[in-house]
């Protein structure tokens, strides 16, 4: 609702912003840090954002991260529950071979 979305804008949107624009790059070399990303690059937009373009804006920028980051092994030393968000720009990219990819 309204007010979540207005808490992640206001504790989140500067970070989305700042990472969008390479400060925190390095978070991608460990599997949380690269989880984190993705976080703010998939999922807080769709609340920042929501019903705008730019909800999506970020969405190249997960699925580079989830795809370069199951490559490298990274999803296999995250949680069950930590994999599902780490997977989920696979799901929102689509497209029928992402989707493959997310359940394989």
């Amino acid at each position: 609702d309204e007010a979540i979305d207005a808490d992640i804008r206001n504790r989140f949107g500067r970070l989305v912003t700042a990472a969008a624009g390479g400060a925190h790059a390095g978070w991608a070399d460990t599997p949380r840090g690269r989880l984190a990303l993705i976080l703010l690059f998939d999922q807080f937009p769709r609340n920042i954002y929501r019903d705008t373009p730019q909800a999506f804006a970020h969405d190249g920028l997960a699925l580079r991260l989830a795809l370069d980051g199951i490559a490298a092994g990274a999803d296999r030393e995250l949680r069950a529950i930590e994999r599902v968000f780490f997977y989920l720009p696979l799901e929102h990219a689509e497209s029928v071979d992402m989707q493959e990819h997310s359940v394989a």
